[in-house]
């Protein structure tokens, strides 16, 4: 059974920080642009958090090196044909394809759904997962684009032999406004970065797509109350991630 690794990539200079690989699985980065907040996702795991050194994990050079959907199409067929070929299927360990890096994914709203478009024409039953803090400053417009997009899963129905995003993963972080903003650090205080963040994963889930919400086991962070906060916003599941004092 094939498992990527990022060497298999075999990136070209002018792709560095477009992907990377963890758990075998091929991630893409789109922006280091964080315009709602001052913590990244990757900096929300503490101080002690660091990528792992075979993920290939590289921040961005600057916003004038951000990939085109054409970029990010030809990287997925790389490895997708790097795996067939060399090492057979990946199976049912591929969790498929995800989109998160440095920045939010979501600033780039049209080259993501372009990408799996692209994606779409030349291979079937790929799925794609957008790791997202959900603030943007859109959330209602992007939530209602998503939802729109024949490229999103929006009912139980099985999709696995079509190429979609099966999946929206919102880090939700906490159960309280006042928690949010130690941890996130957004522009929009006093609880209006929260409650955009609640109301985009409302926004989501009633409009059939498969939200999943995670939160950092942070010490300040109730974790049980955070669970129950996502699943009454709409969340189909959720998942704590480890901090790294």
């Amino acid at each position: 059974m094939g498992i990527l690794t990022f060497a298999r990539l075999g990136l070209q200079p002018s792709q560095s920080g477009f992907a990377y690989v963890l758990g075998g699985n091929l991630y893409l980065s789109l922006t280091n642009n964080l315009p709602m907040c001052e913590t990244s996702l990757l900096k929300s795991r503490g101080p002690g958090f660091s990528m792992p050194a075979d993920s290939g994990f590289y921040p961005l050079p600057d916003s004038s090196a951000e990939p085109s959907a054409q970029d990010l199409a030809e990287i997925i067929k790389g490895a997708y044909d790097e795996v067939s070929n060399s090492l057979g299927s990946m199976g049912e360990k591929d969790a498929g394809i995800v989109f998160a890096g440095m920045g939010e994914p979501l600033t780039k709203l049209d080259v993501l759904l372009e990408t799996v478009e692209l994606v779409a024409k030349q291979r079937n039953g790929l799925s794609f997962r957008i790791n997202t803090n959900g603030m943007f400053g859109s959330e209602t417009a992007v939530a209602g684009a998503l939802a729109a997009s024949s490229l999103v899963v929006t009912d139980d129905t099985d999709r696995r032999r079509e190429t979609r995003i099966s999946n929206v993963s919102v880090a939700l972080m906490c159960d309280n406004p006042k928690t949010y903003d130690t941890i996130m650090l957004p522009k929009k205080k006093g609880g209006k970065a929260f409650g955009d963040v609640c109301n985009f994963i409302c926004e989501l889930a009633e409009a059939g797509v498969h939200v999943e919400c995670t939160a950092v086991e942070r010490p300040e962070v109730d974790t049980v109350g955070t669970k129950r906060l996502a699943l009454a916003l709409g969340a189909k599941s959720f998942r704590l991630r480890s901090y790294f004092p």
